[in-house]
């Protein structure tokens, strides 16, 4: 029975590796190429920017419900070129307002020398309890991208 175990267990190990690799094979050589050209342009200033995360509660302030960016973040992507933005639970946001705060964030990056889009993280980890949700679905379900 051990013996089954462990064959079982090594046979596991053995495809995650399998897949591993697997999932590497499939990189397409064009984007890569282009990556790396990309990345071989940058200063050592705009890589680190872009390895830089912040909270947008640093990047602006809310005005009752609604969340407004100030300069501050214009400042911090084109100047300190950071590359993500943080949202923490802070006021519960409409759609409209979550979209229009994407927006904004996406702008300001198309001002930088190589326009690389914002990534913009959702704060899970404290819940879902700062997501105003309008229907039965989950809350995940809202925010999927497909």
């Amino acid at each position: 029975m051990k013996r089954k175990f462990g064959l079982a267990i090594t046979l596991g190990i053995a495809m995650s590796f399998a897949n591993t690799l697997n999932a590497q094979q499939k990189l397409n050589p064009a984007i890569e190429a282009k990556v790396s050209a990309l990345v071989q342009q940058m200063t050592l200033e705009e890589k680190v920017g872009q390895m830089a995360q912040v909270s947008i509660e640093s990047l602006g302030n809310s005005n009752g419900q609604q969340f407004s960016f100030s300069e501050k973040m214009r400042d911090a992507v084109v100047n300190y070129k950071i590359g993500s933005i943080l949202n923490s639970p802070g006021p519960l946001q409409t759609v409209q307002d979550w979209n229009r705060l994407i927006a904004e964030m996406q702008n300001v990056a198309k001002e930088t020398r190589f326009k690389i889009p914002i990534l913009y993280g959702l704060d899970h980890i404290h819940g879902t309890g700062y997501i105003r949700i309008k229907s039965s679905r989950r809350a995940m379900d809202i925010f999927t991208c497909t």
